[in-house]
C-alpha cells in the first residue's frame, strides 16, 4: 500500500455546525459563473463519471449564482476527478476550526506507471556486472515504458520486464519493490493534477489555499539530526540523501555551498598569514621607493585571490556535470507552464498539448522594460543613503565614526534587500513569464543588479572616491575600506541569527493564534499531521539563499585585498549558512516539492561575473588607493593598471581553457548510456550491420545506371 505523498488545503464554502462561510454569500452573472467554474479543469465533462456534476451546475446557473454554490460545486468536481478520472484515494477532513478542507492524496504503483509513460519519465536501470569501465560507472537513466513492444526483427531478448531499479518505501535499492522513489511518486502525482487542473487558476480563486508533499518522518528526522544538526558543523554532507528528499534543485545549492566552503579553506589560511605580516609591518603607506614587506604581502594577495576564483568556477563546472550525470540528466527537459501563468488556452502545435498563450506580447514587454525600470528607482535610493550615511559619518570622528558607519550600512543593505526583494517579486509576478526558469532568472538578475549596487557602493566610495572628495580617516583610505568590510561581515554573522530567528518566531505565532481561536471556539482537538505542517513557512527555492553567499563571495573577491582576513570571515559566514539553511529546511518549513535541476543555472553567470569584476576592481584598490608601487604620476598608475589587468584576465582565460568544464569519463558516460537505455528498452541496435541484417534492410540497385571502373 502506497503511503500519502500529497496534501491539498481548500477553502471551505460548506456550511459545517456555527461555521457559514458567510463571505461567499456574494451574487454573480452566470456568465461569470460559468466561466469561473470551467477555467479550473482540463477536463471533458462529456463523460458519465461527470454527468451529476453536469446537472448540478445546471441548477446552479438556472438560479441566482453565488461564489459559494460555485465553489461548493468546484470542490465537488475537484473530489469526484480526483477519485474517477485520476483513481486516487482521497481522505478528506475539515479543519478543527471548521474552515479548511483537508485532503490527502495517494495512488496504486499501477497508476503512477500509467503517468511515467505518459510523460516519458526517466528512471535509472540496473547496474550490469559487466560494465566497470569508468564513464559506466553511473548505470542509465531511461524513459520508462509500461509495455515494451518487441520489435519484429531484433537480436536483443526483450521481456515486459525492462530491467530497471527497485526500491523500498524509503528510497533503497530492494529487489522486488517498487519502481518510484517518493520524490518520483511526489513528481508524478503533481504532474497527474496539472492534467485535470489549472492549478493556478484554483489558487487565483481562493479555492486552493495550499499544497505540498508530506514529510516522512523517518527520513526528515534523520537528516535534521545530520545534516541539519548545528553538532555537526564540520562534518561532510551527504548530497545524495538530500537528494531523495529534497529533489536535485535544492540539492544543488547545498552541492555548491559545500564546494565554496572548501574552496574558502586555502584563501583563508594565506589570507591569515599574510594579514598578520600586513598588519604587524603597517607599512602600506611606505614611500621609500622600495616595496616594504607588507606592500608585497598586499600584491601576492591580490594575484593569488583574483587567480584563485577562476579555479572556483571552473573546478565547480566540472563538479557540476558530474553531479547532472549522476543524477540522471541528459538533455534540457520540457517545463510545463508556471501555474500563475495567464493566458488563453490554444493547442500548442510543438507539444500537441493544450497551453496558455499571451495574446498581446506588447503588453508583455512593457511590463518586462517597467520591471527593469524600477531597479534604477531603487538605485537612486541607494545612492541617497549612502551619501546620507557619509555625511553623518563627517560628523564623528576616529574609529568608532568608521564602526558605526559600518553598522549602520549593514543594516541598510539589510533592510534595502528586504524592502526590494518584495517589490522585485511584484513585478516579477506582473510581467507573467511562462517557465518557472524565466520567472527565476528574470527575478534573479532585478535583485542581483540591485544587491550590487546596495552592498558594494560605500565600499567603492571609499576605495575610490573618498580620499579625494572629502579624505579618509588617518588619511588611509586602505585602513578605513578594510574597517568598513570587517565590520559589515561581523554584523552580517549576527544578522544570520535574526535569519534563524524570524521563520521560527513567525510559526510559533502562526501556532499561537490557531490555539486561541480554539480556545475561544473552545474546542480541545488536537491538530492533525497535516494540519500541522501547513502552519510551516513555505520554501519555493534557494533563490535568497544564493543571493547571501554570493554577495559575501563578492566581498572577498572585490574587496578582499583590503581586509586579508575576509576569506575567513567569509568560511565563517558560509559553514553557519549551510548550516541554518540545513536547520531551516528540516525544522520550520513545508516540504518543498522536490524539483528537478542540472545546474545552478543564471548563477554560474553571475559568478563568472563577479570573478572578473573583481580582478580588475583588486588591481585597482593596489594601485589607486595603496602606494604599493609608488608611482609619481596618475598616468603611469593607469599604464600599470592596464598591463596588470590584462595579464590577470590572461592568466584566468588559460585556467579556464586548459580546465574542461565536464569530465571526459562523463561526455563518454552520456553517450554510452543513451545507446544502453535505446537497447534495453526500444530494442533498437547500435551496430549499424546487425541492424541491416536483422531488419533485412539492404540498398536497392538503381533500374538504370553507368558501371564505372578506373583503371
Amino acid at each position: 500500500i502506497q503511503p500519502y505523498d500529497l496534501v491539498m488545503v481548500f477553502k471551505n464554502p460548506f456550511e459545517v455546525k456555527n461555521y457559514s462561510a458567510e463571505f461567499l454569500d456574494v451574487e454573480i452573472s452566470k456568465e461569470e459563473a460559468s466561466k469561473a467554474f470551467e477555467r479550473c479543469f482540463r477536463v471533458s465533462f462529456e463523460s458519465e463519471e461527470y454527468s451529476e456534476i453536469n446537472e448540478k451546475l445546471n441548477q446552479v446557473l438556472g438560479s441566482s449564482p453565488t461564489k459559494k454554490k460555485i465553489a461548493q460545486l468546484q470542490l465537488e468536481t475537484i473530489l469526484v476527478t480526483l477519485q474517477h478520472r485520476l483513481q486516487m484515494d482521497v481522505v478528506a477532513h475539515i479543519s478543527r476550526d471548521l474552515d479548511e478542507v483537508f485532503m490527502k492524496l495517494r495512488t496504486s504503483e499501477e497508476n503512477f506507471q500509467v503517468q511515467a509513460d505518459l510523460i516519458d519519465y526517466e528512471l535509472q536501470l540496473k547496474e550490469d556486472p559487466e560494465d566497470t569501465l569508468p564513464f559506466q560507472e553511473v548505470a542509465p537513466y531511461a524513459p520508462f515504458e509500461k509495455k515494451i513492444e518487441k520489435p519484429v526483427f531484433s537480436y536483443l531478448e526483450l521481456s515486459q520486464d525492462v530491467p530497471y531499479k527497485r526500491y523500498d518505501h524509503y528510497g533503497n535499492e530492494k529487489e522486488k519493490g517498487t519502481l518510484f522513489r517518493n520524490i518520483d511518486r511526489i513528481r508524478l502525482m503533481k504532474s497527474m493534477l496539472s492534467s485535470v487542473f489549472d492549478v493556478g487558476e484554483l489558487y487565483f480563486q481562493g479555492i486552493l489555499l495550499s499544497m505540498f508533499p508530506l514529510h516522512q518522518n523517518k527520513p526528515k528526522v534523520e537528516l535534521k539530526s545530520t545534516w541539519g544538526s548545528f553538532y555537526s558543523l564540520f562534518k561532510n554532507q551527504n548530497i545524495e540523501e538530500v537528494r531523495l528528499y529534497f529533489g536535485e534543485k535544492i540539492s544543488m545549492y547545498f552541492a555548491w555551498l559545500n564546494f565554496y566552503v572548501k574552496w574558502l579553506y586555502i584563501p583563508s589560511v594565506i589570507g591569515f598569514l599574510l594579514g598578520i605580516i600586513i598588519y604587524a609591518t603597517n607599512d602600506l603607506n611606505d614611500s621609500s621607493g622600495d616595496m616594504s614587506a607588507g606592500e608585497v604581502c598586499t600584491f601576492l594577495f591580490a594575484v593569488f585571490i583574483s587567480v584563485n576564483s577562476t579555479l572556483l568556477d571552473q573546478l565547480w563546472l566540472r563538479n557540476q556535470n558530474t553531479l547532472a550525470w549522476n543524477w540522471g540528466f541528459y538533455s534540457e527537459e520540457y517545463e510545463e507552464q508556471r501555474p500563475q501563468f495567464k493566458g488563453v488556452y490554444q493547442k500548442d502545435p510543438i507539444t500537441g498539448k493544450m497551453k496558455k498563450v499571451v495574446s498581446d506580447l506588447r503588453k508583455v514587454r512593457i511590463r518586462r522594460i517597467l520591471g527593469y525600470g524600477i531597479i534604477v528607482v531603487f538605485v537612486w535610493v541607494v545612492i541617497a543613503c549612502v551619501v546620507a550615511l557619509f555625511l553623518y559619518r563627517a560628523s564623528l570622528s576616529g574609529d568608532w565614526g568608521i564602526r558605526i558607519v559600518g553598522i549602520l550600512t549593514a543594516l541598510q543593505i539589510k533592510v534595502l534587500n528586504f524592502i526590494y526583494r518584495y517589490v522585485a517579486r511584484k513585478m516579477t509576478d506582473w510581467e507573467n513569464f511562462e517557465t518557472d526558469s524565466e520567472y527565476n532568472n528574470s527575478l534573479t538578475i532585478k535583485l542581483f543588479c540591485f544587491q550590487f549596487v546596495n552592498s558594494y557602493s560605500s565600499l567603492f566610495y571609499i576605495a575610490f572616491f573618498k580620499g579625494n572628495n572629502e579624505g579618509c580617516t588617518y588619511d588611509d583610505c586602505m585602513y578605513e575600506l578594510a574597517m568598513q568590510l570587517g565590520t559589515i561581515f561581523i554584523t552580517n554573522v549576527f544578522l544570520n541569527a535574526i535569519e534563524i530567528g524570524t521563520p521560527f518566531v513567525f510559526w510559533k505565532l502562526r501556532i499561537r493564534k490557531e490555539n486561541k481561536r480554539m480556545h475561544e471556539l473552545g474546542i480541545a482537538q488536537a491538530m492533525t499531521v497535516e494540519e500541522r505542517e501547513d502552519k510551516l513557512g513555505v520554501y519555493d527555492t534557494p533563490l535568497d539563499d544564493y543571493m547571501e553567499v554570493v554577495i559575501t563571495y563578492g566581498y572577498i573577491v572585490l574587496f578582499g585585498v583590503a581586509f586579508p582576513f575576509s576569506p575567513l570571515f567569509g568560511l565563517v559566514l558560509g559553514v553557519i549558512e549551510l548550516k541554518v539553511d540545513a536547520w531551516k529546511l528540516c525544522s520550520i518549513y513545508k516540504r518543498p516539492f522536490p524539483l528537478r535541476a542540472k545546474s545552478i543555472g543564471v548563477w554560474n553567470y553571475i559568478i563568472q561575473a563577479l570573478s572578473y569584476i573583481g580582478c580588475g576592481t583588486t588591481i585597482a584598490i593596489i594601485l589607486f588607493t595603496t602606494d604599493v608601487f609608488d608611482f609619481s604620476s596618475t598616468g603611469n598608475r593607469w599604464v600599470c593598471f592596464l598591463v596588470l589587468e590584462h595579464l590577470l584576465f590572461a592568466a584566468k582565460l588559460l585556467i579556464s581553457a586548459a580546465i574542461p568544464d565536464c569530465p571526459s569519463k562523463v561526455t563518454q558516460g552520456l553517450n554510452w548510456s543513451k545507446r544502453v537505455a535505446n537497447e534495453k528498452v526500444y530494442g533498437r541496435l547500435s551496430d549499424v550491420d546487425k541492424e541491416r541484417s536483422m531488419r533485412q534492410l539492404e540498398f536497392v540497385p538503381l533500374e538504370e545506371r553507368h558501371l564505372t571502373s578506373i583503371s
